[in-house]
């Protein structure tokens, strides 16, 4: 009996511990493992420190470094030509264009540069009439810059001319009442579709020669919307332009002059309508 009761008193230990080694397991292996990271962390604490000092020491010359890229990107830009300088500094700047460039026409180099400075004051050509140079003048009030360049048509222009060609439509609904739209100059407008996104009164016709310098003050080959910065101009016309030009930075426009034309943004050409408190419809067409 003394063999048996030691032999379950055994048996009933080594279950006891099994147990309690199964229910208290996993907080011996999260005691081994700190144990084990404790001894990691004390065995590399100089390593550490000597690679911290690796690390933190370059940081000095940071700012030196920073210096140095903004100045390397900032020098080039002191070369780019200034479209306000007479004919003799831009006889200047253009001895440091390779033989390649220098073959390039005159109206192509204009065109490449009006597309990539943004203006900081008006240009023109010198014999631009009085009345387009008073018109620049009060874009200028606004702070709206513009380039004007000789107006050429469509056969005649250049292939490296990315700029855009508006039209602008003066058109009258069957009440008499005037509408202004503006699209781009290869646009096929249907005039049917384009009353009922206006809600004109039954169907469009062009106005008349007479009703543009009535009511415009200009002749019919010189509408614009520069027209609007006039005070006679009634402002019960509602002025529209086709959504496809909300993201150009080259729209053409006569300055009150068929022989001209002048270049500005659609972000300019919205800037301009709010300073003289009028609306403009965006439509797609």
């Amino acid at each position: 009996m003394d063999r048996h009761a030691k032999s379950g008193m055994l048996a009933a230990g080594l279950i006891s511990g099994v147990t309690a080694f199964i229910i208290y397991r996993p907080h011996l292996q999260r005691a081994l493992r700190r144990l084990t990271m404790w001894l990691m962390e004390t065995s590399t604490k100089p390593i550490g420190q000597n690679m911290d000092e690796h690390i933190t020491s370059p940081q000095t010359d940071l700012p030196y470094r920073k210096q140095n890229v903004s100045e390397n990107i900032a020098s080039p830009q002191t070369t780019l030509p200034n479209l306000n300088q007479s004919s003799t500094n831009n006889s200047e700047s253009s001895d440091s264009i390779s033989e390649t460039d220098e073959s390039t026409s005159s109206s192509d180099e204009e065109v490449v540069l009006s597309n990539k400075i943004s203006l900081k004051s008006s240009v023109f050509p010198g014999d631009l009439p009085d009345e387009g140079k008073e018109l620049l003048k009060n874009l200028e009030n606004y702070s709206i810059f513009t380039e004007t360049v000789n107006y050429k048509p469509k056969s005649d222009r250049n292939s490296s001319d990315q700029t855009v060609y508006c039209k602008n439509l003066f058109l009258k609904d069957r009440k008499g009442k005037f509408y202004f739209f503006i699209c781009r100059e290869e646009s096929n407008v249907l005039l049917r579709q384009l009353k009922y996104k206006l809600k004109a009164h039954r169907n469009f016709s062009f106005a008349s020669q007479v009703e543009v310098e009535e009511n415009l003050h200009v002749l019919p080959g010189c509408i614009t919307p520069f027209v609007f910065l006039s005070e006679t101009v009634s402002r019960d016309i509602p002025v529209a332009i086709a959504r496809d030009l909300i993201l150009e930075k080259r729209l053409n426009f006569h300055p009150l002059h068929a022989d001209f034309a002048t270049r500005i943004s659609f972000g300019h050409l919205l800037k301009l309508f709010g300073h003289l408190k009028r609306k403009l419809i965006i439509i797609d067409v």
